[in-house]
């Protein structure tokens, strides 16, 4: 109980590199690729694999919340995983569009 809180407690501290955005992050915990959509109900352009890595999770700014569809506006590979390769681009993935269900929402935890 105690990892748990502090983990979440290190991912709320994150809200600095978005601030002007609503942040959402996907868990490590969680077992199945982010897939990125062209636009809503498009194709699939990408998939952001599952992070095994203790301490690291994908923390988004998002945009224009849209019947489960997120408007992505930056993508960041945090904490204990900032030489990502991800990290060299936050922004490669502005304007594209990914599902809320699974993502974790700041202020919704």
């Amino acid at each position: 109980m105690f990892f748990t809180s502090l983990n979440v407690a290190s991912q709320k501290r994150t809200k600095i590199f978005f601030k002007d955005y609503v942040e959402c992050f996907y868990s490590n915990k969680e077992t199945i690729p982010i897939n990125i959509y062209d636009n809503q109900n498009g194709k699939v352009i990408s998939k952001l694999k599952v992070l095994t890595e203790t301490h690291c999770w994908y923390k988004f700014a998002i945009s224009k919340p849209n019947k489960g569809w997120l408007k992505v506006e930056n993508i960041i590979v945090f904490s204990s995983c900032k030489e990502n390769k991800l990290n060299e681009n936050i922004e490669k993935y502005k304007e594209k569009w990914l599902l809320a269900k699974k993502l974790k929402i700041d202020g919704f935890l």
